[in-house]
């Protein structure tokens, strides 16, 4: 399935699964607090009761006309309380109906008995008035209110059990959405941890791959989701720069050993001009003469570094354990006339075997220590080699004294005949940190120099985490 789409139905189930639970929770929500002014009015209906019956005994045993008129009020006002209760109640429950008519019955009976007893309020002597139909009437009412009384209280109770059922049913329905939301949330995030996250962490361990320059690295991812097609996307593009690469260095190889030949003879001829014929031409013939000579051992050089460029991928030997200590020494004693002769004082902490090439690493540590030489100010060089470990990484430094880099220039000295200063101050063609930089990318690492003006510059390089496995699979 696509991320696109496993997003969409994701999301669809959430929105689908929300709604619903809103609608239930409003729904309880909406019978909560029916049950409850329900349950409210019924109370008040038992009091209101209570309070007819009180002003019925008054009203019978003073015969007043307030007490008449306060029953009348009360009773209208039970009739409205009624009337008062939600519609979904009163349609749906019998128990208001049979409330209201027992209401009803009992205005009509207490009518009934003030009319007896004196409408307009006069007294009518008791003996006028049948004892035994006015207990009749008196009984009634008091039936007619412990009917109303017990079905309220009835109706109060079952709706206050309602109450606490529905409250039940929503915690269930809220606590429900809620563990479901979460086990959908963990479920997805499972999903896109597992299926994108993973893929992406493929991804970006091609892409560092590539960087370092490790262009046989190839993804393959198999799937149909877009990760899939951009993994694939980008194993066609690391096999096209593979490929051109390859070209590119045949390219470099054969050009710089084919010139070897034609170039050689030019130069011995040249020079054969120059012992044969040198003093015997004029001052400008020996001056072209001499341009040639120096320029033929110009290209010479040049081919040369080309030829020792372009050998660092293809004649580069197995990686192995490799003492850095012994490289050091081996590179220090190459280079022993420049030291001895500069002074320098080149000082070292503990360094660690890792697997390597060790004779490119010999080319490495020689060519930084060269430069730091060849880049010194009038103080005699002191050089400082050390390495501390990351995780599975070793990181190198090799620190000098001298002259420094200009900033603008950090990233162009990796170059392949880059050159800071003139023939005329130093020699040398640019090619030895471009050689330097492609070693170490073979290697699966990274360089970059941190330096300063005047106070000297610091190569850092890092080396290990996966470099044997890497030229193994090449």
């Amino acid at each position: 399935m696509r991320i696109r789409t496993l997003l969409v139905v994701s999301t669809v189930v959430l929105v689908v699964s929300g709604s619903a639970a809103l609608l239930a929770l409003s729904w309880a929500a909406d019978q909560v607090a029916q049950a409850r002014v329900g349950s409210r009015i019924a109370g008040e209906i038992v009091t209101a009761v209570f309070e007819l019956n009180a002003l019925a005994s008054e009203y019978l045993e003073t015969e007043d006309e307030r007490p008449r008129r306060q029953w009348r009020t009360r009773h209208e006002s039970l009739l409205a309380l009624l009337d008062s209760l939600p519609e979904a109640i009163r349609r749906e429950r019998p128990e208001p109906r049979q409330v209201r008519d027992d209401v009803e019955q009992v205005g009509h009976t207490f009518a009934q008995l003030s009319q007896a007893i004196g409408e307009d309020g006069t007294t009518v002597p008791h003996v006028q008035i049948e004892t035994m139909w006015r207990k009749r009437q008196i009984a009634e009412i008091r039936r007619l209110s412990q009917t109303i009384v017990e079905t309220s209280a009835a109706m109060d109770q079952d709706l206050t059990n309602k109450t606490e059922k529905i409250e039940k049913i929503y915690l269930i329905t809220t606590f429900s959405f809620i563990t479901g939301a979460v086990i959908l949330f963990l479920s997805i995030w499972l999903l896109i941890s597992r299926r994108v996250l993973g893929q992406m962490r493929v991804l970006q361990k091609g892409i560092l791959a590539l960087e370092a320059g490790r262009l046989d690295y190839r993804i393959r991812l198999d799937g149909t989701d877009e990760i899939s097609e951009v993994a694939t996307a980008f194993d066609g593009m690391a096999a096209e720069l593979e490929r051109s690469h390859k070209e590119l260095a045949q390219f470099a190889y054969v050009a710089s050993h084919d010139l070897q030949e034609p170039l050689r003879m030019v130069a011995s001829y040249t020079a054969l001009l120059s012992k044969r014929y040198g003093g015997q031409l004029d001052a400008r013939a020996d001056k072209y003469i001499g341009y040639a000579v120096a320029g033929a051992k110009r290209m010479q050089d040049l081919l040369n570094d080309l030829l020792a460029f372009s050998r660092v991928g293809t004649r580069g030997r197995p990686f192995e354990p490799t003492d850095c200590g012994a490289v050091v020494t081996e590179a220090m004693e190459n280079l022993r006339q420049a030291i001895d002769e500069s002074g320098a004082r080149v000082t070292r902490g503990p360094l660690p075997t890792v697997s390597a090439d060790g004779r490119q690493l010999v080319q490495v540590f020689q060519n930084l220590i060269a430069n730091a030489i060849r880049y010194r100010r009038e103080d005699a060089p002191k050089i400082d080699i050390a390495a501390e470990r990351h995780d599975d990484l070793w990181t190198f430094s090799v620190r000098d004294n001298g002259i420094g880099i200009e900033p603008e220039f950090v990233d162009r000295i990796f170059m392949i005949f880059q050159r800071l200063h003139p023939r005329s101050e130093s020699d040398g063609n640019g090619i030895g940190l471009a050689i330097v930089k492609k070693v170490i990318e073979r290697h699966g690492g990274s360089i970059w120099v941190e330096s300063q003006p005047g106070q000297g510059s610091t190569f850092f390089f890092t080396l290990g985490g996966g470099s044997q496995n890497r030229e193994q699979n090449s």
